[in-house]
């Protein structure tokens, strides 16, 4: 995909709205939130920051599309080890998401051309194909950082093909991204906090909440707990290893207690012996949540071993559609994407 088709890949959440380099004058964790070691310190966030806070994120407090899932309820369905191999195709099949002739053109180029792409809730859908596929512009159409030229999107039997990406977060979809985009300068808890903030609204008095929100410190830790990243609580987010880092950002996006979870490529860049055990607790945390989520991902292992439904992309195009065993026995997929590696 070439550059004037490549959208801003910030994070759309509270991330999105500040952008790392935007955010603290001397970054001063927020661990004080946590225990006795809660003080009277506040976090130190430019003026600017705090107005764009306010206004990008304050109207969550308005519009909360759906309460957010008590954490102690998730912390609970850990305990039940789910299972985590592939569902029955029959066990889903009530669609969360349908894109109806969606199309986006660069150019001369078609991109996505006129896709017709469901996503039926509670599956973990894997989205494949070669590069220049269409598979990153057409999450990009669904989550909002592109406008459609043409065609349809509704989630959860809602039009929101004309949203603005931070309507679709209120509606339940969240993205995590290939290239991690965390605030390396603040604590893993930090990172997470900020975004429980930013979902709660609490954005006007960001500043004077450090101190006294015991509750997102407690969810905060909660959540690093279910990613297996709680000793890394403290650590700094540009001191994690990379598959470290990948976790976190997941999380962060989990943070936002979505329906719809999309994951671009969660195991890129992290060494073969560490691939198995992230999406082992990705994919168990979104199966216990009762999450929906679906991966971009180019490692096939991958693919075949954790996903229900596979969609592979050819030239902006739906190439095919089905269950691991029928992707795997498909010519088409086999002769154009599988058998040349090129799925990435």
């Amino acid at each position: 995909m070439g550059a004037a088709q490549r959208p801003h890949h910030a994070r759309h959440s509270l991330l999105a709205v500040l952008g790392p380099h935007r955010v603290l004058h001397g970054p001063r964790r927020l661990s004080h939130l946590r225990g006795a070691h809660r003080r009277r310190h506040r976090l130190q966030l430019s003026r600017d920051v705090r107005r764009r806070l306010h206004r990008v994120l304050a109207a969550r407090a308005r519009h909360r599309a759906r309460p957010a899932r008590a954490h102690h309820a998730h912390r609970t369905r850990r305990h039940r080890h789910p299972d985590l191999r592939a569902r029955p195709a029959s066990a889903l099949t009530v669609s969360l998401l349908e894109t109806t002739a969606i199309t986006k053109t660069f150019g001369a180029n078609r991109a996505v051309d006129a896709v017709d792409f469901t996503v039926r809730a509670g599956e973990l859908l894997a989205l494949i194909g070669s590069n220049g596929a269409g598979k990153t512009t057409l999450v990009n159409l669904i989550s909002g950082l592109l406008r459609a030229d043409e065609g349809t999107i509704r989630f959860s039997g809602k039009d929101i093909t004309r949203q603005t990406v931070n309507q679709r977060i209120r509606a339940g979809i969240a993205r995590s991204f290939q290239l991690v985009n965390l605030f390396d300068h603040l604590s893993a808890f930090d990172n997470v906090a900020l975004t429980i903030f930013a979902r709660q609204g609490k954005t006007r008095s960001l500043t004077t909440l450090a101190g006294r929100d015991q509750a997102v410190a407690d969810e905060s830790m909660s959540i690093l707990k279910e990613f297996g990243l709680a000793p890394k609580a403290p650590t700094l987010a540009g001191g994690l290893s990379q598959g470290e880092r990948k976790l976190l950002d997941v999380a962060i996006a989990y943070a936002l207690r979505p329906t719809l979870l999309f994951l671009d490529e969660p195991t890129s860049g992290v060494s073969t012996r560490e691939k198995a055990p992230i999406m082992d607790v990705v994919t168990s945390i979104v199966r216990s949540g009762n999450i929906t989520a679906v991966v971009i991902e180019h490692d096939m292992d991958i693919v075949f071993r954790y996903s229900d439904r596979i969609v592979a992309m050819h030239q902006g195009a739906i190439l095919a559609d089905g269950t691991p065993d029928e992707i795997r026995r498909n010519e088409q997929v086999t002769t154009t994407l599988i058998g040349t590696g090129e799925t990435a």
